[in-house]
């Protein structure tokens, strides 16, 4: 198996030749100082050890011939690499990783579904009578006359009574400005 290089020379991030060295590595994660070529740090790279086994297809069609350690991506930062101005912080990942990685998996048994017999959604609430006005009425008004109401569901509650003929549309009548759209008017069957 090949492993990870102790020091080299990459242009990872398209942004020129930098020197990577090892600073800490054990067989969970590593952390690789990141510097200039004139020796000016630039940063601190943690990451957690991935291994890619021999026989894994690669992106032209070959195959991996022999397992390795690889050095993580760009897309990997972020969830299993990681980048630090100090080598303190840099090193308090490392060693959270390591930790995580020896600490005791614990079996969590999935919660049992137990019914409640009760329906979804939202509980149904208990809806008033419509009270209507004397004679001939605009939603406007039957709104003044039925404050339990809010306009989106008295105006639902119309339309059902509409539909059950026991209200009928009378005609359309202009606002007094003359403006917008005719309001209509209704009267009970």
């Amino acid at each position: 198996m090949k492993l990870l290089r102790t020091e080299f020379v990459a242009n990872y991030d398209k942004c020129g030749d930098n020197k990577f060295i090892q600073v800490k590595l054990n067989d969970v994660a590593a952390v690789y100082r990141r510097e200039h070529l004139d020796g000016t740090l630039k940063s601190f790279e943690v990451f957690k050890l991935k291994i890619v086994e021999a026989g894994a297809s690669l992106p032209g069609g070959g195959k991996v011939e022999e397992t390795y350690v690889s050095y993580p991506g760009a897309h990997a930062f972020g969830k299993s690499a990681w980048e630090f101005k100090n080598e303190t912080a840099a090193i308090n990942k490392f060693n959270e990783l390591t930790d995580a990685a020896k600490a005791p998996v614990v079996k969590v048994e999935p919660k049992k579904y137990v019914p409640t017999g009760g329906k979804r959604g939202r509980k149904a609430s208990v809806k008033a009578s419509v009270v209507f006005p004397k004679g001939q009425f605009t939603m406007k008004s039957l709104l003044k006359v039925n404050t339990s109401y809010k306009q989106p569901n008295l105006y639902i509650e119309l339309q059902k009574l509409v539909k059950g003929n026991k209200v009928k549309v009378v005609g359309h009548q202009k606002s007094d400005s003359g403006r917008g759209k005719p309001q209509v008017v209704y009267g009970v069957v």
